[in-house]
C-alpha cells in the first residue's frame, strides 16, 4: 500500500477552504486526472469517482465519508469491493483567516489493468502529485 502525507497553508478562511474541499465535484478543478465525482446519496456521504490516465485508460470506484466534522476534518475510505482501495483524512486548522490543511492518504491499486492505471496516475512520485494538487487547490480557493 502506498502512503502520502502532505501539509499546505492556504490564504483563505477555514469555512471557505472546507466548503470547497467538501464539494467533491470540485476535485477535477485541482486534480487533473479526476474526471468526475458525483454523489450517490442525497447526503453526499457516498460518492462515485472516475479518473483517467494515459492512453485513455480509466478507473472508477465508490468511496464513503467515515467522518465529517465541518471546518475541521473529513475522513473517507473506498467501499468494500472497490477496484481501488483507498482511505485517508484531511484536517483543516483555522489560523486567523488562513487555513492549514493536512492530507494523509493510503492507496492500494489492484492487480491487472486497473492497477497499472492507478500506478500511472500517481507516476513515480505520488507525493509530488499531491503537492501539485494542493498548490492548485490553494490558488483556486484564494480566488473563490
Amino acid at each position: 500500500m502506498g502512503e502520502v502525507a502532505k501539509y499546505k497553508e492556504v490564504d483563505a478562511p477555514v469555512e471557505k477552504v472546507y466548503g470547497y474541499w467538501r464539494d467533491f465535484t470540485n476535485f477535477p478543478s485541482f486534480m487533473p486526472n479526476v474526471k468526475q465525482v458525483r454523489a450517490l446519496t442525497g447526503d453526499d456521504r457516498l460518492t462515485h469517482w472516475e479518473v483517467e490516465g494515459p492512453a485513455g485508460m480509466s478507473a472508477e470506484w465508490d468511496a464513503e465519508i467515515t467522518e465529517d466534522v465541518p471546518n475541521e476534518k473529513i475522513a473517507w475510505r473506498s467501499v468494500e469491493g472497490s477496484k481501488v482501495e483507498t482511505n485517508g483524512v484531511v484536517r483543516f486548522d483555522d489560523r486567523d483567516g488562513k487555513t492549514n490543511i493536512e492530507v494523509a492518504l493510503d492507496y492500494a491499486p489492484p492487480a491487472g489493468a486497473a492497477g497499472e492505471l492507478v500506478a500511472k496516475l500517481w507516476g513515480d512520485d505520488p507525493s509530488k502529485q499531491v503537492d501539485d494538487a494542493l498548490d492548485r487547490f490553494a490558488e483556486i480557493v484564494r480566488g473563490w
